[in-house]
Formats: structure tokens, sequence, C-alpha cells
């Protein structure tokens, strides 16, 4: 008899808007390269999902055409948190100082000091985390987070790890060899 090891049960399209969030999640986790080619529709889904699980509370979507540069709500204290969701392309992206600026533009508009910058960038400029820095020391910033492509990367990993068994935890620490 002839073993099958090896099987595909079913393709998807990372950049499909009818994709399972569940089903986007667990293929990150083996391949979190395919983030870049992810709708922007459905990353701000997927990022929902993950601040949802992440911070363990409510997260609202409220991100659409026009939205004022909020795409997301957190719902953790009597301040929420606003969030920016930016879904770049390129792997090697650098998110710009132009970014942030807008973003602090619609967190004044909303009279809200409480941000998060979520990005598929590689990594934010200088400049932006020098300005942040700045107005967190300054105090005129209560809570700010730039989150680029490998902190969004630990956070799908550290909620994964969260959400499992005991056993399962163990497993990973093993390596088991099928007989």
């Amino acid at each position: 008899w002839r073993t099958i090891t090896y099987a595909i049960a079913k393709k998807f399209n990372p950049s499909s808007k009818l994709l399972p969030i569940d089903t986007l999640r667990n293929e990150l986790k083996r391949n979190p390269r395919i983030m870049h080619s992810i709708h922007p529709y459905k990353f701000e889904e997927l990022a929902q999902s993950v601040f949802s699980d992440y911070y363990e509370c409510e997260v609202k979507k409220v991100g659409q055409s026009h939205d004022g540069g909020i795409d997301l709500i957190i719902v953790l204290s009597d301040e929420p948190i606003l969030v920016q969701v930016k879904r770049r392309e390129s792997k090697s992206a650098v998110e710009q100082i132009s970014t942030v600026r807008d973003f602090l533009g619609a967190m004044f508009i909303k009279n809200n000091s409480k941000g998060i910058i979520l990005s598929t960038a590689d990594h934010f400029s200088r400049t932006s985390k020098k300005i942040i820095d700045t107005l967190l020391s300054e105090r005129r910033l209560n809570f700010f987070e730039l989150k680029d492509y490998n902190s969004f990367c630990s956070m799908i990993n550290v909620i994964s790890n969260k959400n499992k068994k005991g056993w399962d935890k163990l497993k990973d620490c093993y390596k088991f060899k099928s007989v």
C-alpha cells in the first residue's frame, strides 16, 4: 500500500474579498509573506480580528471610503484607541512621516490622544518614530504605537499560541517524528 503524506484540500487567493478570516489567519501563520497580497478591505477585517484577540476587547471596523483616516476603533477603556490600517504591496516599503501626520490630524479632529498605525511596511521612517516619541514624552499623546510588518506577525503568533491547548504548546517544544 502507498501512503499519501501531502494533499491540498483547497487553494485560495489571498487577494479575495471573500476569504474567511480564520482561514486567512491560519495561512498567515504558515506563510506570512502573503500579507502584502491581501485585499485592503480584507486586511482591515484581519486587523480587527487580530487586535480583538490580542487586546481581548471589542474592536469596531469603521473604515470605508472617505473615513477621515480612521479604520478601526479599539474599545478598551473610556477613551478608545483609534487605528489607521495601511496595507502596502511592497515588502520593502517604508511608512513615511506623511502617514503619521495625517493620522495625528484625524486624531486631533476626533479629540483623541490614543492611536495605533498598523502597516505592512517593513518599517517606519526615523522621522515618524521620532515625532511619536517626542509627543509621548511631552504627554501630548496618552498612547501611540507604530506597528510594522514584523510586529503584526508577532501579534498573530502570540494570539495563535494563546489559543492553543496545553498539549499543543508542549508538542511545539519537542520535535516528534512520525513512525
